[in-house]
């Protein structure tokens, strides 16, 4: 039990508090009286099941005293001259000290807090296997976050959802995302992100969060992470990274849209996806209107089971479709080809929906970088 000399102790370390260090998992060999740390990921020794937390050591006590932080507590990190914040449960650069550290830079990064997963948004947790350069919606186990990519070797991450959190653990290979040109102007940016992943920008080094490295205007650059943790990826201009701040879900989704133009039914109702017309006594033409101008116009289509959607068109052919394929695809639309189980009335109107099964989905490929 404290007395009440070592409370007001610990009360004036919060008051200003000054963290010595944030990346030690185990407690250093000789701390100093009073000195303050935020305990690393996988904890060791007396640190252990801490992590996270600052841990206070007091030589009159000869222990550690353990102080779970709250969301909004701000940090001087010494080792590293920077200020840290605890946001969403992590904790994240606001500044350098070369100013006030209230300025929140735009994030080049899509999906940064990955938070969008076009087909399977209900996921809170699950393994994700990528093969080199595939996409989360081509993983061959869950679907994984949009935007983002398996390395020159491929990716496994798992991740899990808390509270609108999401933290994913890479277990092999690295993760990639491609950031397009169009969105970048010449000169230094920063990369800072949470976990224990280290990253690289472009063809530099791996290191840790606030890394800094060129971009060329108008040039394609890729962000890559090796194994570790990672949560609230943010790529900015300049060289002094600022906080990340969670963007609007409906602008993130927006923004995967312009490269994954998709369909996801929610639900098992009937869910209708175009109008469409009976051009022969087999299949009918379905115009399929983007809500957002992909980057270019798609080349192909991918969908969970050509099973899980349906035609209905006169002349009896009404039912699941034996066969969806792609047509063709504007900077607007997308045109699909799909083939009805029975014979119908050539030159009349028709329909295509998905019917039966929560979360089937069709996507337009070719728009991702």
């Amino acid at each position: 039990e404290l007395t009440h000399n070592q409370a007001l102790a610990i009360l004036d370390q919060l008051t200003q508090p000054t963290v010595v260090d944030k990346d030690l998992a185990a407690p250093p060999g000789s701390p100093a009286n009073g000195s303050m740390y935020i305990v690393a990921a996988a904890a060791t020794g007396t640190w252990s099941g801490q992590s996270g937390k600052l841990a206070v050591w007091l030589t009159t006590v000869g222990a550690w005293t353990f102080i779970t932080p709250a969301n909004g507590w701000s940090v001087w990190v010494t080792d590293e001259a920077k200020r840290y914040e605890l946001l969403s449960g992590a904790w994240t650069i606001v500044s350098t000290g070369g100013g006030g550290g209230s300025y929140i830079a735009p994030n080049l990064i899509i999906n940064g807090a990955f938070n969008v997963n076009q087909l399977d948004q209900s996921a809170t947790s699950g393994t994700v296997t990528l093969a080199a350069g595939a996409y989360g919606w081509q993983s061959s186990t869950n679907k994984g976050f949009d935007q983002w990519k398996g390395g020159a070797s491929g990716c496994t991450y798992t991740f899990s959802t808390t509270a609108n959190v999401t933290t994913i653990t890479i277990t092999a290979g690295s993760l990639q995302q491609v950031i397009e040109g169009k969105n970048l102007q010449s000169g230094t940016h920063a990369l800072s992100w949470s976990g224990t992943a280290q990253g690289k920008i472009g063809a530099g080094s791996y290191s840790g969060s606030g890394i800094t490295g060129p971009a060329t205007g108008g040039t394609n650059l890729t962000i890559e992470f090796n194994a570790g943790t990672l949560l609230n990826v943010k790529f900015e201009q300049g060289s002094t990274p600022t906080a990340h701040a969670l963007p609007l879900f409906s602008k993130t989704l927006s923004d995967c849209r312009r490269y994954l133009p998709a369909f996801v039914a929610i639900g098992t109702g009937v869910q209708y996806i175009a109008t469409a017309y009976a051009f022969s006594t087999s299949q009918i033409s379905v115009g399929y209107q983007f809500d957002v101008f992909p980057r270019v116009p798609p080349t192909g289509i991918a969908l969970s089971a050509v099973s899980h959607f349906n035609i209905n068109a006169g002349g009896g052919g009404a039912g699941a479709a034996t066969a969806v394929s792609f047509n063709s695809a504007s900077s607007k639309s997308g045109r699909i080809l799909a083939t009805a189980p029975g014979a119908i009335t050539a030159g009349g109107g028709a329909e295509f929906f998905a019917s039966g099964t929560d979360g089937a989905w069709l996507v337009f490929t070719g728009a991702e970088l």
